[in-house]
This record gives C-alpha cells, structure tokens and sequence, in this order.
C-alpha cells in the first residue's frame, strides 16, 4: 500500500498550470504548500491547500481546516479538474 506519492513536478509547472487555468493562489516557501482559492465568488472562504511534492491535500474554510483531513491526488491537474473545477462543469 502506498500511502505518500512522489509528482515529480516543481513548483514553476504547478505555478503555470494554475496561471493557465486562471486560478488565483498563493504559495508558502516554509511547508511549501500551494493555497489555491475557490474560483466560485459564492464561495471565496473556500481555499485548497496541495502540496506539490507529494500529493496531498485539504480543504480549508476561512483559512483553517478544521476537520484536519488531509486526502492524496497524483498531480496538480487531478486536483484542479477532479475537484476544484468539477462545480463550475457541472454549472455549465
């Protein structure tokens, strides 16, 4: 069983693909950690934290998770279209 996954990306590929995706986010240089914030206006105390070296990542409201779940994707791009942007697919 494999329970921490390696991407293989950097930081610069993460950086674009959310740049290309015109994603709004901010990056913490201590964990490093990507906070990447919920396209849905409605929803602006929505922010996903995804650490780009292994994987792993949470939901947090208003800037705390608070159920301090932690869950695994294999890259940026499963995140984003798996999760973030499947509300906005399903809206159009």
């Amino acid at each position: 069983m494999i329970w921490k996954y390696r991407t293989e990306q950097d930081k610069e590929h993460v950086e674009n693909y959310l740049k290309n995706n015109s994603l709004s986010f901010s990056f913490d240089e201590r964990l490093p950690a990507f906070y990447i914030d919920d396209p849905d206006p409605e929803r602006h105390y929505i922010t996903y934290q995804y650490y780009y070296t292994t994987g792993r990542w949470g939901v947090m409201y208003n800037k705390r998770n608070k159920n301090r779940k932690h869950y695994m994707c294999r890259d940026i791009e499963t995140l984003v279209n798996k999760y973030i942007l499947k509300d906005q697919d399903e809206d159009e």
